[in-house]
């Protein structure tokens, strides 16, 4: 089991770095800084830019298939699952749709979209709570349930205090470098 998760982490990361040498290849040409400002402007552009991702297993059911090893992916506008090396996400879900989550034990961590419940396998349970505690204050929603318990109950019943427009529709963020340099 060890070997098949080196092998699957050495083969995301050779995938991840085939992308990023790809992506510095169509700046060919430019000056070094004119070529990091053109690169850094692409990198804003993904969807996930800013976020803070979590290695974590999706199990489908608590009955369900075995796992499947995503990362979870927590930012300011959304809670996104991308398959590792991705980088467009599979699903993403704007607070307002997130119903509850919470902590079934310590490497268990729940999180109900709407009429879905999903449930990760991770280490870092503690880590996902807090931060989707902040986010959620931060966008206005009712006090989020407590990182320990598992919460049952919406965080905002009223449509009309749901957040809005926080999810940008979302597309393709690979786009070629712009033309030209980047003045001061």
């Amino acid at each position: 089991r060890d070997q098949r998760l080196r092998g699957r982490l050495r083969e995301e990361g050779a995938s991840t770095m085939a992308a990023i040498v790809e992506k510095w290849k169509l700046l060919q040409g430019m000056g070094r800084p004119e070529a990091m400002a053109a690169y850094v402007a692409l990198v804003r552009e993904w969807p996930g830019f800013g976020s803070t991702l979590f290695d974590v297993d999706l199990h489908a059911s608590p009955v369900g298939t075995g796992p499947q090893r995503l990362w979870l992916s927590i930012g300011a506008k959304a809670v996104s699952l991308y398959k590792p090396g991705e980088p467009e996400p599979l699903d993403s879900f704007c607070y307002g749709r997130i119903s509850s989550f919470g902590a079934s034990d310590s490497s268990t961590f729940r999180l109900s979209v709407e009429d879905r419940d999903l449930l990760f396998e991770t280490s870092q349970v503690d880590e996902i709570a807090q931060l989707l505690n902040t986010y959620l204050a931060s966008t206005g929603a009712r006090r989020p349930p407590h990182p320990q318990e598992l919460a049952t109950s919406p965080l905002s019943p009223d449509p009309a205090t749901q957040p809005r427009g926080l999810c940008p529709a979302a597309g393709p963020w690979q786009r070629p470098p712009p033309a030209g340099s980047f003045g001061s």
